[in-house]
C-alpha cells in the first residue's frame, strides 16, 4: 500500500529526450548533404575536401566554337562544353581549378532576354560573352573575379553565353560586334 508522502514512481524528465531529438535532426542533416549530388550530368571527380571546396569538375568535350569577326574570318576556335539544361546553367564552371586555353563552356537559353551571371563558387577568373539571336557579341565581361557574387549583366538580350579563361578576349581580340558560330560533336 502506498503512503502518503511517498512519490509516486514516474520516468524522470529533463534533458535526455531533448538531446536524443537533437542528435537525430543533426543526422539527418548530416545525411542528406552526403546524398545531395550536386552535379549531375558533367563527369566529374570527387575531392578528398569536398566537404570544404566543392566537387572538382573536369572538362568535358561536347562541341566545338568559333569566334569571328564582323567579316566572318576566324580569330580562335575552342573547344566547348554544353550548358543546355536547367541543372547544367546552374552549375555553370563552378568548382572548377583550371580551364585550358582553348576550352570554354557555352551557354544556351531557350529565348533572348537581359542576362545576369556571377561568380559565386567560381575558383578561376573567366570572361564572360554574351551573344543575341543572332550570333552577334552583345557584352564581354572581362576578368570576372573569382567567387565574386556582384552581378555581371549583358547590355543587351542574350540568348548564348560563353565563359572562357580571363584574359582570353583580349588576347584574341574578340570584342563587342564579332560573332560566334558552334556545333555539338558526335556522342
Amino acid at each position: 500500500m502506498k503512503r502518503k508522502n511517498e512519490p509516486s514512481p514516474r520516468r524522470k524528465k529533463g534533458p535526455i529526450p531533448l538531446v536524443w531529438m537533437m542528435l537525430a535532426a543533426s543526422l539527418v542533416v548530416v545525411a542528406a548533404y552526403l546524398t545531395w549530388d550536386t552535379q549531375p550530368e558533367p563527369a566529374r571527380q570527387t575531392s578528398s575536401a569536398i566537404g570544404l571546396l566543392g566537387p572538382q569538375v573536369m572538362f568535358k568535350h561536347e562541341g566545338d566554337l568559333v569566334f569571328m569577326d564582323p567579316n566572318g574570318n576566324t580569330r580562335k576556335s575552342i573547344a566547348i562544353e554544353i550548358a543546355d539544361t536547367e541543372s547544367r546553367r546552374v552549375i555553370g564552371m563552378m568548382y572548377r581549378d583550371s580551364l585550358g586555353n582553348d576550352e570554354g563552356m557555352l551557354f544556351i537559353f531557350d529565348q533572348s532576354e537581359m542576362r545576369s551571371f556571377w561568380m559565386k563558387n567560381t575558383r578561376i577568373p573567366l570572361d564572360i560573352i554574351y551573344v543575341d539571336d543572332a550570333y552577334k557579341i552583345v557584352t564581354v565581361v572581362s576578368d570576372a573575379v573569382p567567387y565574386s557574387e556582384r552581378s555581371l549583366p549583358s547590355t543587351a538580350p542574350a540568348r548564348y553565353v560563353v565563359e572562357v579563361n580571363g584574359g582570353f578576349a583580349a588576347r584574341y581580340g574578340i570584342k563587342e560586334g564579332d560573332r560566334i558560330a558552334f556545333s555539338r560533336r558526335n556522342p
